[in-house]
């Protein structure tokens, strides 16, 4: 293809690029809600379910309250405290499972309402979906524009091109870390492990 043909093409895909970034600017909250919720679902977990911080304050409290009451000749309180608790856990747990699936529910609205947005897109053939969103459509943007790929599909295959070799990258970052603070026994090992990721190649 001639010099003048690829920059032709070059204007065509970043046309489709820029049409959907002006699309999506519209969006940029919906998809941080959606990026964002693993976050969300991990918190409201740690908030509601049982830990051992928990278990160990109200365990304290419970044997606390117990021995002041029989100091002063009252029941010993604390196992229904403890009983208490439990049934108090049980209740947060179920208010944890129920902002978990509003925010599931909500995820699920939001994706939908990114599909209707993308079926009613005009060059939706040329982007699939899997791409359709800001962060994306800005990296593809830019390698075209800086002539590092000349369609969409070049892009796309240098995104993920590119994620690969940073997942790799951070596989050998983790592993040599850990070498240099293990033991000498477990030296070898490490060095076998950092091999095999080496010449592993595309099977990861």
């Amino acid at each position: 293809m001639e010099q003048k043909d690829i920059i032709k093409q070059r204007r065509v895909y970043l046309e489709v690029l820029e049409s959907a970034r002006d699309t999506l600017a519209r969006y940029n909250s919906d998809f941080e809600y959606i990026k964002n919720a693993d976050k969300l679902i991990t918190k409201v977990k740690n908030k509601y379910s049982m830990t051992f911080i928990k278990l160990l304050v109200f365990g304290g409290l419970a044997f606390l309250i117990g021995g002041v009451c029989e100091l002063i000749d009252f029941f010993n309180v604390s196992y229904l405290f403890m009983i208490g608790f439990v049934f108090f856990q049980i209740k947060e747990e179920k208010k944890g499972k129920k902002e978990v699936e509003k925010i599931l529910n909500n995820v699920e609205m939001t994706f939908k309402k990114i599909q209707e947005v993308h079926e009613n897109y005009e060059y939706k053939e040329s982007l699939h979906i899997k791409y359709f969103s800001p962060d994306i459509c800005n990296k593809l943007y830019e390698y075209i524009s800086e002539g590092r790929a000349d369609s969409l599909k070049e892009s796309i295959n240098l995104m993920h091109s590119e994620a690969h070799k940073q997942k790799m990258l951070k596989k050998q970052e983790d592993i040599y870390s850990n070498l240099n603070s293990a033991s000498k026994k477990n030296v070898a090992i490490g060095v076998a492990t950092v091999a095999a990721i080496l010449f592993s190649g595309s099977r990861d």
